[in-house]
């Protein structure tokens, strides 16, 4: 079910970054829309932050349903008896943190991965490793893999859905946490200073 949360970032994300960048190439509405008084730097800021508000709070929608859903199931089904599932507000907290930076990095390199393309076949395409890479820890606890590398908390989606599977089931790792938060943060400024850096060429701009 959390994989699931980051797959809506995502998929929201990927959809607001294609929209945002080759859909406004292929339709020649971001030559009309350079013609008003702004900067590239501004231009950009402004299709980021937009693309990380709809992923926020597609993530933050997707978390509310997957633990209303998670205490229904444990107060009905006797099958989650068994299960140790750890909802508090802690927990709570820790989620919608990650929520936040899942959704800050990945906007941007939705975006950093959509100025490649010239079309919205294009972008479409290229986005999808996001969400193929989202499934990767869903498949590894499927197995009863046991995940335990610091290494593997600080790889950007991974580590995210394995956070958030992890606070919940109350095996909670402060080291794995600071090592997700931070990697995230700083791929984030790396990532928004190569968007800029691409969106002040022409050719990127106007898919020359």
């Amino acid at each position: 079910a959390f994989a699931y949360i980051i797959m809506a970032i995502a998929l929201t994300s990927s959809s607001m970054a294609t929209t945002a960048t080759a859909v406004e190439k292929e339709q020649g509405t971001l030559e009309t829309i350079l013609t008003f008084p702004i900067t590239t730097t501004e231009l950009i800021f402004g299709k980021y932050l937009a693309t990380v508000i709809m992923s926020t709070i597609s993530s933050l929608f997707g978390l509310l349903v997957t633990i209303l859903s998670l205490i229904y199931c444990n107060n009905t089904y006797s099958i989650y008896k068994d299960i140790n599932i750890n909802i508090n507000i802690g927990s709570i907290l820790i989620a919608i943190i990650i929520c936040l930076v899942a959704s800050i990095l990945i906007s941007g390199i939705a975006l950093a991965i959509t100025s490649y393309t010239k079309t919205y076949k294009e972008a479409q395409a290229a986005t999808q490793i996001l969400s193929y890479i989202t499934i990767a820890p869903m498949l590894f606890s499927m197995i009863e893999s046991n995940i335990s590398s610091l290494i593997y908390y600080a790889i950007p989606i991974l580590g995210h859905v394995q956070i958030l599977m992890d606070i919940f089931s109350g095996t909670v790792n402060y080291l794995n946490i600071i090592a997700c938060i931070g990697t995230s943060l700083i791929l984030t400024y790396l990532v928004i200073i190569f968007i800029i850096k691409r969106f002040k060429s022409e050719k990127v701009l106007f898919g020359i």
